[in-house]
């Protein structure tokens, strides 16, 4: 909680020729998404909560917001079509912050990515998002020494936790490795991390970085890993 507590982040509007703040927009976390000033003097910016605002760029008083129902750290764009002006954002936990901070049990952070368009006039209503639940926790019938599961924890945390999360909690833009069907099977397991057998789907074989033994040894510490 005191974590939790000491993460913020904020919407700052900068003076660059006085060099000082002309106002602030608190967010309730870091983890926010990209800036948008339009013609119009509006600021717009998501945040990890869902909430898509627009902000007087005077004076940053909020004057309109949209929930999403999921993250939304894309950066707006605005366009024309017609005469008519409209502002669209992807929405979807990811990039750097959301790849590396675990898979939390709110319903605003799911992985559930949409781009959203938005009009003077609009009347479209945003479909009911998928809610679905986290795959079981995987177990495994089989007995490591501690010298192996400490040596996996080494070389989790310098080599996978980059895309798996640390302390193998994922934040589910990629797989969590506890939930993994492969961790229960040694061989799936050395076809994954050493074979290359996911390839296309994005996980290189890392054959050239571990040794059999030591990619072993990762699956000894995912197997300790519980919440």
């Amino acid at each position: 909680d005191a974590i939790r507590a000491s993460l913020k982040g904020a919407l700052i509007a900068w003076d660059p020729v006085a060099q000082r703040q002309v106002w602030r927009s608190e967010q309730p976390g870091p983890g926010a998404g990209g800036a948008l000033v339009t013609a119009g003097n509006l600021v717009f910016e998501g945040n990890m909560q869902g909430a898509f605002k627009a902000f007087d760029a005077a004076n940053g008083r909020e004057l309109w917001r949209f929930q999403a129902h999921t993250a939304v750290q894309g950066s707006p764009v605005s366009y024309s079509v017609e005469g008519k002006q409209f502002i669209i954002v992807l929405s979807g936990y990811g990039g750097g912050f959301g790849i590396s901070t675990p898979l939390g049990d709110g319903t605003h952070i799911r992985p559930n990515g949409r781009i959203l368009a938005f009009r003077l006039g609009g009347t479209a209503r945003l479909p009911k998002r998928d809610d679905y639940g986290l795959p079981p926790l995987v177990s495994v019938d089989e007995t490591f020494s501690q010298e192996q599961v400490e040596r996996g924890k080494h070389i989790y945390e310098t080599t996978c936790a980059w895309c798996h999360g640390s302390s193998a909690q994922s934040s589910g833009v990629a797989p969590d490795l506890r939930r993994s069907a492969a961790l229960a099977d040694s061989a799936l397991w050395r076809d994954i991390v050493l074979g290359g057998v996911l390839s296309a789907g994005g996980m290189a074989s890392f054959a050239d970085v571990l040794s059999p033994e030591e990619a072993e040894s990762v699956r000894a510490y995912v197997t300790r890993r519980r919440p």
